[in-house]
């Protein structure tokens, strides 16, 4: 087991409790299917980050069960969640239609994909002292973009009103 593995369990527990609540207010907030057009549902991406960030709480592990040495490990884990990253930063965009408008947006936007860049740079085998700290980096980030859309969804079950 890596040593690590408590911190990153404690990432998985957040992650599955973030999703949870978010189920809650979505069926409190009948009206969570309905979103404007041209923009990402708030639901869709908490889900997305918050389950990413489950399942790369445990990748490390996983890898490490295969006996490979700790270097490996982590170059391996950042490799995949880089790819990861980039795939759900396409995702995201695809399903909004447009790019991110305002300040906001497109600093989520840079981000995201620097994090997912520099997680393909640990995977190359650049930064190995750093492979743990980039990989909790993009662990953070996962979380800090769930629970910003959760309070898009509270924000919005709030002001909505009695669903029709």
């Amino acid at each position: 087991m890596l040593p690590q593995a408590d911190t990153l369990h404690t990432f998985a527990e957040v992650g599955v409790g973030i999703a949870g609540f978010a189920g809650i207010v979505a069926v409190v907030d009948r009206r969570v299917g309905r979103r404007a057009e041209n923009a990402a549902d708030p639901l869709a991406v908490l889900l997305i980050a918050s389950l990413g960030v489950v399942l790369f709480a445990f990748i490390p592990e996983w890898v490490a069960s295969a006996n490979v040495p700790t270097d490996i490990v982590w170059r391996a884990s950042n490799g995949l969640f880089g790819a990861y990253r980039l795939a759900y930063l396409g995702i995201i965009l695809l399903s909004a239609g447009r790019p991110p408008v305002g300040f906001q947006g497109r600093l989520a936007l840079t981000v995201g994909a620097g994090l997912g860049g520099l997680h393909l740079v640990a995977a190359a085998g650049v930064l190995t002292e750093f492979h743990y700290f980039i990989y909790l980096s993009g662990l953070i980030w996962g979380l800090g973009v769930s629970v910003s859309n959760f309070a898009r969804l509270l924000l919005g079950a709030a002001h909505s009103g009695p669903a029709a």
